[in-house]
């Protein structure tokens, strides 16, 4: 899933929840019924579950282009002798300022 199918996702589950929450409390203002509105609220999550889960194809339209593999040379880079070998010596600057 790409960066705009997760906005998409995003919008889709607002306004899943959105209709399911007003039709639930619908539903429960004319039954007089609590369980009634819980029921059609988990049916709407239920919804939004199936439609949102799966990876679907739509969520994917604008793939991210990565980097290339690193060739053989690349992989052997240790930034570490970069400038030389590292020693486990402190700097002179680190062994004045430790003496203050």
């Amino acid at each position: 899933m790409d960066l705009q199918g997760m906005a998409l996702l995003e919008r889709l589950l607002q306004i899943i929840f959105t209709i399911a929450t007003a039709i639930s409390f619908v539903v429960g203002l004319a039954t007089a019924s609590f369980v009634n509105s819980m029921w059609v609220f988990v049916g709407g999550v239920a919804a939004a579950t199936i439609i949102c889960v799966p990876d679907w194809p739509f969520f994917n339209r604008s793939p991210l282009q990565f980097l290339p593999p690193l060739g053989d040379d690349e992989k052997l880079f240790d930034p570490l002798t970069l400038f030389g070998e590292a020693s486990s010596a402190p700097s002179s600057r680190a062994a004045s300022v430790a003496r203050r």
